[in-house]
């Protein structure tokens, strides 16, 4: 009975045996396992750490950005300040200029409104039918020619009449010759000019001024002023201009009507 419980005892240990090679060979893939796990986990690990600096520098970058653009910006703001500023001293400047303009004007008007007013009329005569007069002008016109032509003219009429009535000729030009053929030229002559006179609606003729020791500037201030008013029958100037040689003014009103 022996033989055959070695037998069994054999055959057990086999069984066991083949047993914990199951378990070794499961154990031995789990550690594969593991392994691979690790070696993934430091691959994320790499790749995390990776993108975590990547994002710290980005961090940096757009936070320096950011400081370089608050700086701009308080450096534009800094300028509309100074700008605003000076605009505000100009502002202030152009008050004191029209204050200043205000009281001289005001100084003028006191001194023109003191002056003796005369009465000042237009003495020219006026002719309604104005008799025509000739006038020598010495014109020139030019006469439009069409390619290959040309236009001559010559001192004497007799030499271009002469050309003229042999109408072909033949001309040496370098080595060869060319026929050409002579016409004469119609001209376009002016026969009349006409010039028309009309009463401006809107000026008028200031004569008869004495010769002040003032200046012509302030002979013309005092003659828009006075103009200018309602009372004297005169409204808003628009012009005014001196006349030397006749000691005359010409004043221009902004409508028609507005004059004595």
């Amino acid at each position: 009975m022996k033989p055959v419980t070695d037998e069994m005892e054999v055959e057990s240990l086999r069984k066991e045996i083949e047993l914990y090679k199951e378990k070794h060979l499961a154990l031995s893939e789990d550690i594969n396992k593991l392994e691979q796990k690790k070696r993934e986990t430091v691959i994320l690990a790499q790749q995390f750490e990776e993108r975590a600096e990547k994002q710290e520098k980005n961090l940096v970058a757009k936070e320096w950005s950011l400081r370089n653009q608050d700086e701009r910006f308080m450096e534009k703001i800094r300028s509309m300040q100074e700008e605003n500023q000076k605009l505000k001293t100009r502002e202030h400047n152009m008050k004191e200029d029209i204050c200043f303009l205000k009281k001289e004007t005001e100084k003028l008007e006191a001194i023109c409104s003191s002056g003796v007013e005369r009465k000042m009329v237009f003495k020219g005569k006026l002719i309604d039918n104005f008799p025509r007069c000739g006038i020598n002008a010495k014109h020139q016109i030019r006469y439009p020619v069409k390619g290959g032509t040309a236009l001559i003219v010559f001192e004497e009429a007799s030499v271009a009449a002469n050309i003229i009535r042999k109408r072909h000729h033949r001309v040496p030009i370098e080595e060869c010759y060319i026929n050409v053929k002579a016409e004469p030229v119609d001209l376009v002559v002016l026969d009349e000019l006409s010039m028309d006179m009309n009463r401006s609606p809107r000026k008028i003729l200031v004569s008869n001024l004495p010769a002040a020791a003032e200046s012509e500037e302030t002979l013309l201030d005092k003659l828009e002023l006075f103009f200018s008013k309602s009372r004297n029958g005169g409204g808003e100037v628009e012009n005014r201009e001196f006349l030397e040689d006749s000691r005359s003014v010409i004043l221009t009103f902004a409508k028609e009507g507005g004059r004595l």
